[in-house]
């Protein structure tokens, strides 16, 4: 079969392609209209203040799902594209290369185009502007909680964290239990004696998290407890009171709101601080995209392994899309890993960047008995606060390291959710099930594997266990997922450009007399 019969498909794919991004440039020029329209109204009449909200709502909403459904198109395009170069001898290989290498172009110029439609009128700085707003009134709820005038007068929520695993996991039960204390307006106390045998006193690396003692108890305490999608489904709701502005500002509110509890706990003692600073050094410049890459402890009971091809196309990616924008001298890369062997890998395969590590870290992690001590904790922490601060951050969503880098990162920069790649499962709370989706349009499947979908379908993972069951699996990113649809009580794959992550709303206390202060930044990880 020739070339261009084999090739029938993808030039037909590269004219829809076209076609979307004209679709594209009209939406833009309407929204450019409207948003001036709407900011006219607001100067002229500030009763209408709501509709301007609710209208910046819905702008970022489609901004974002058109953002959503690009690169869906493209993992899709991919999957039904690259078994045709299978069958090609070299020369139509090559060409065949070529094509791909332009209908990503095509991608990564539509989604710099819905870029600058996010920063219109200066839409990107009050996005900013408005997520510092937001973090500071959730710190300083927090503090006030925490940090009461009279510990006496305070309810208390003991969390007694007897977690044996890593500094993730451990880290997320203490996460937990902070959450459940705001849900409570009380204040948590944590018992660190199962932590300092593992990792040494608590306040040695980072700061106190309350002024108030543990209580004698008369019985264990109930917190954290089991980890499972029944008991922590509080962890699934957003308080009501900061939902409408958080959902401006983040695609991915669950991984924000989380972020900003793990700062909270994660704030550094001066010595950590000092000793992040060093291992960043002066050669961590941006751009550079962080990667973490897992070998040993969680590969075949957890999670899949993945060659670090598959982490550098993504790098590469991003690189490509940036050199349309701007001149890129050095391409960094900081490598946060388990494995020494992942590093020489790298730097041998790929000769145009340059990559970064943390080695003190990848010594004491690749032994996994050795990962139980302060000198390894401060490792580790470190590769996570410098994965946070990089532009791109490619890793797999299986690992708690990955997901507290990721949340870490929310509470740097407002809307980082084209920021980050998974290469296996999308982002979700261990031990909890991931935000729901519900269709958006129709669907009628056109292959057997297919679910049928009508809008307003909910579709959901069954329980915890199905996210472990994929990252095992490795997950097929070809614009499919896989879950159970309530109206049908099918489950199947379905195609993910035509959903919606669902928010669901919790009735957490307002904390209407908790005034809002900004917090000192002095030796907060952001300042590294």
């Amino acid at each position: 079969m020739s070339f261009v019969k084999r090739n029938k498909f993808a030039i037909f794919v590269v004219l829809c392609v076209l076609g979307f991004i004209v679709a594209l440039e009209y939406h833009w020029h309407n929204h450019i209209w409207s948003f001036e329209h709407m900011k006219y109204q607001l100067t002229t009449d500030h009763r209408k203040s709501d509709q301007i909200i609710n209208f910046i709502s819905n702008s970022e909403d489609t901004r974002r799902y058109i953002e959503f459904v690009v690169e869906d198109m493209w993992y899709f395009i991919l999957s039904k594209l690259k078994p045709f170069g299978l069958y090609l001898d070299s020369e139509n290989s090559s060409t065949f290369k070529q094509l791909l290498d332009q209908v990503g172009d095509y991608k990564r110029v539509a989604l710099i185009e819905l870029k600058k439609l996010g920063e219109v009128n200066n839409q990107e700085s009050w996005r900013q502007y408005e997520h510092q707003r937001l973090s500071d009134i959730v710190q300083s709820r927090i503090y006030n909680l925490q940090f009461p005038n009279v510990c006496q007068t305070k309810r208390i929520l003991v969390c007694d964290l007897k977690n044996s695993a890593g500094l993730a996991s451990r880290v997320h039960d203490i996460m937990w239990c902070l959450i459940n204390s705001y849900n409570l307006n009380q204040t948590m106390v944590l018992v660190t004696k199962h932590w300092e045998k593992s990792f040494g006193k608590w306040e040695k690396v980072f700061k106190p998290l309350s002024s108030c003692d543990v209580p004698q108890l008369e019985k264990p305490s109930p917190w954290p407890g089991i980890n499972n999608a029944v008991n922590r489904v509080l962890l699934r709701s957003l308080p009501a009171d900061l939902l409408p502005s958080l959902k401006l500002i983040s695609e991915s509110p669950l991984a924000w709101w989380y972020g900003q509890f793990v700062k909270f706990i994660l704030r550094p003692q001066e010595e950590l601080f000092s000793y992040a600073k060093t291992i960043k050094g002066s050669d961590f410049i941006h751009p550079i995209v962080g990667l973490h890459v897992r070998r040993t402890d969680k590969i075949g009971k957890e999670a899949s392994s993945w060659n670090v091809e598959e982490y550098m196309v993504h790098v590469e990616d991003f690189y490509r899309q940036l050199e349309l924008e701007q001149s890129v001298s050095v391409k960094r890369v900081f490598v946060a890993t388990d494995d020494h062997k992942v590093l020489r890998s790298l730097q041998e395969s790929y000769k145009n960047y340059t990559f970064l590590t943390n080695l003190k870290g990848i010594k004491t992690a690749e032994v996994v008995k050795n990962r139980f001590s302060m000198k390894s904790l401060f490792g580790a922490v470190t590769d996570v606060f410098l994965l946070a601060h990089t532009d791109f951050l490619v890793c797999t969503f299986s690992s708690g390291f990955c997901r507290l880098s990721y949340e870490l990162m929310q509470t740097l920069y407002a809307d980082i959710s084209r920021k980050a790649h998974s290469l296996d499962v999308e982002y979700h709370y261990a031990g909890s099930l991931p935000p729901s989706r519900q269709a958006m349009y129709p669907h009628s499947p056109l292959f057997n594997y297919e679910m049928a979908l009508q809008v307003r379908d909910v579709l959901t993972k069954t329980n915890e266990y199905d996210i472990v069951n994929e990252a095992k699996e490795g997950r097929s990113w070809d614009g499919y997922n896989k879950a159970y649809n309530l109206r049908t009580n099918l489950t199947s794959l379905y195609p993910t450009y035509k959903t919606k992550p669902l928010t669901i709303v919790g009735n957490f206390p307002k904390y209407a007399n908790v005034k809002t202060i900004s917090p000192s930044l002095n030796t907060n990880f952001e300042n590294l």
